[in-house]
Formats: C-alpha cells, structure tokens, sequence
C-alpha cells in the first residue's frame, strides 16, 4: 500500500505510463528520418580531380531550384532535395528541361540513394517522337567520390520496352503523388531503406516525387521497370536496392 507520501496531492496531475512509453518511440522515428537525409551529406567528399570549394547556401538551393523547378519550397524536403540536386551535378547530369527537344520530348530519371553506404544508382530514360529511346545509366564509386563513375552506359530502347515502360508509368498514378510524402510519427520508420528519386519531362510539363524504398507503393513497379529491366542492373545484387529496410 503506497504511503501518504507517496499518493499524488489534490490538484497536482499525475504520470502516464503510456506518455513514457511513447516518448522514445516517437524520438527514435525522428531520429532515423534525419539520420536517411543527413548521412549522405556526411559521406560526401569531394574526389581528387573535382574542385574542393563547396557551394554556399545560395548556390544549393539555386540547384534545387533547376533540376526540380516548382517542386521544393524552401525548408520542405530541401534536405533530401539538395542531396539529389548535388549527385545528379557530380555525376555528370543536367536538369531535364535542358536535356529536352522537340525531337526527345519525354525523360524519365531515377535516382537511387542504396544503402548501406548511400552509393547514387542513376538511370535515365529518353524517348523520341518515334516511340524508341536510349538509356543512361550511372553508378558511383561511393557516396564520399559521387563524380567517380564505376558504371556509365547507354543502352538502346525498343518501341516494345518503351511502351511497357509507359503502360507501367499510367497505373503508378505519378502525375497526382505529392513530391514529398507526410511523415507520420505514428507509423514505424524503414531504418536503412534506399531514397528514391523519381521524375519526369515530358511534353513541358514536369514532375518529381522523392521516396523512401519502403514508401514507394505503386511507383516500384514502373521505377524498378527502368532501373533493373531497361537498365540492365541486377537490383537482387544489393538487397538495399530493393528498398525495403528493418522497420521500427
């Protein structure tokens, strides 16, 4: 029996279990969410042929603001935004409105950050008018020497996988998923799943979603379509390509 010393006083509220509980859960899916955008930032280093003068506040934003116009208010997702913005540059590669013709009027990129060691999968995709298209694909050396390519090739696209590609692209319903989704502190956080880039020009109408691998839902399919069936890379070779992380 809990003395009089020990009973709570009229008037002071008393402590819920449930509170204490919950407090190191929401503290932990807090913490992994930083820890999926900031690692990349911690592991990046300049390689010994690029300039080591990193961009100032000014210069990334202005980045994030080129490859994915319209897409990323300031402070929403800037993070995530300024990671991809910097490893597309360093990788070689230019925002899509620049890379746009009237003759190659649709590109599609894909932008793997894999994990564990956030090594940037890059693969872009490039239709004519014609209905064929080519290729690139990107992979980093490591997330610390971004610019140094261990894989880069194009690859020529028949009408047949286009097509496949583009029916895949009309279920995923990309065109209405918002750019950055709502993270909910009540739902487990993916620890260690893949940050996936998504976007597209086509026709002069642009659009990008960022997702973790575990978040991806109807847009795996199309993406894992370009990625590892028109690209040619074996996602089964890293299971962290795959996305799916340890949830907690």
């Amino acid at each position: 029996m809990p003395s009089v010393r020990d009973l709570p006083r009229k008037g002071q509220a008393t402590a819920n279990p449930m509170d204490s509980r919950r407090l190191p859960s929401m503290r932990s899916k807090y913490l992994a969410l930083v820890m999926m955008l900031v690692l990349p930032l911690l592991y990046a280093r300049p390689s010994s042929d690029q300039n080591t003068t990193q961009p100032g506040p000014d210069a990334a934003r202005n980045d994030v603001d080129q490859f994915f116009p319209g897409q990323v208010p300031a402070g929403h997702g800037d993070i995530w935004a300024r990671i991809n913005s910097r490893d597309l540059r360093l990788m070689g590669e230019n925002p899509l409105a620049d890379l746009a013709s009237p003759q190659v009027p649709q590109i599609y990129r894909v932008l793997i950050q894999t994990r564990p060691h956030n090594v940037p999968v890059l693969a872009r995709l490039c239709l004519g008018v014609d209905g064929t298209g080519e290729a690139v694909i990107k992979v980093s050396q490591s997330a610390r020497f971004a610019d140094v390519l261990t894989t880069s090739r194009s690859i020529k696209v028949s009408p047949t996988d286009a097509g496949e590609f583009l029916r895949r692209l009309a279920t995923s319903d990309f065109w209405s998923m918002p750019t950055f989704e709502t993270f909910d502190i009540h739902q487990p956080v993916a620890v260690g799943s893949a940050s996936w880039m998504f976007e597209v020009e086509k026709e002069g109408k642009y659009h990008a979603v960022f997702r973790s691998g575990a978040s991806l839902t109807s847009l795996r399919d199309v993406a894992s379509f370009l990625v590892a069936n028109i690209g040619q890379l074996d996602l089964s070779a890293n299971a962290a390509l795959s996305g799916d992380g340890k949830q907690h």
